[in-house]
């Protein structure tokens, strides 16, 4: 299926293991990894006991890629679909992860259909945006999240400025 991770088939077999290596995904920044999370969590009973293994790399020059597991060392894995990511990654900017799948039942396959990461930035803590390049004056701003009322605030810029805008429920 589109979107999706998983084995490859041979007719009616899929191969025993396969891996996949991301792109490089820019944080924007040296940022701090926080959470490794996969879905779907559940897989096919029978296919062994860790079809799903991840492994992170990431740098501050994009160009030296050592994918490591939650020990630091190329030799450990992260095998729990929700996995606090080794602190070893904090301060780098890019980031690659390494996904293996196998299965000890070539008649089923393990399969991701989204991954996500979870990082902080010590310019930008979650929940915050910084936006740049305005010129002086007033600018209305109208801020929306699911499950929250919409509030729309008027600020005014001078050199610098910083605003708080707290939504609720």
């Amino acid at each position: 299926a589109a979107g999706q991770i998983k084995l490859s088939s041979i007719g009616v077999t899929y191969v025993s293991s396969g891996e996949l290596t991301s792109s490089t995904i820019d944080l924007g920044a040296p940022a701090v990894l926080e959470q490794l999370t996969w879905f779907p969590s559940g897989q096919p009973s029978g296919i062994g006991s860790t079809p799903i293994r991840f492994q992170i790399a990431t740098n501050l020059d994009n160009l030296t890629w050592n994918f490591v597991g939650p020990d630091g060392t190329d030799t450990s894995y992260y095998t729990s679909s929700v996995s606090d990511i080794a602190a070893i990654h904090a301060g780098d900017q890019y980031l690659r992860y390494k996904v293996f799948l196998s299965t000890t039942d070539t008649s089923k396959t393990p399969s991701i259909t989204d991954i996500a990461v979870t990082y902080t930035s010590g310019c930008l803590p979650p929940g915050q945006i910084d936006v740049g390049g305005l010129s002086s004056g007033s600018y209305t701003i109208t801020v929306s999240k699911s499950g929250y009322a919409t509030t729309a605030k008027t600020i005014t810029i001078s050199s610098d400025t910083y605003e708080s805008i707290q939504l609720n429920p």
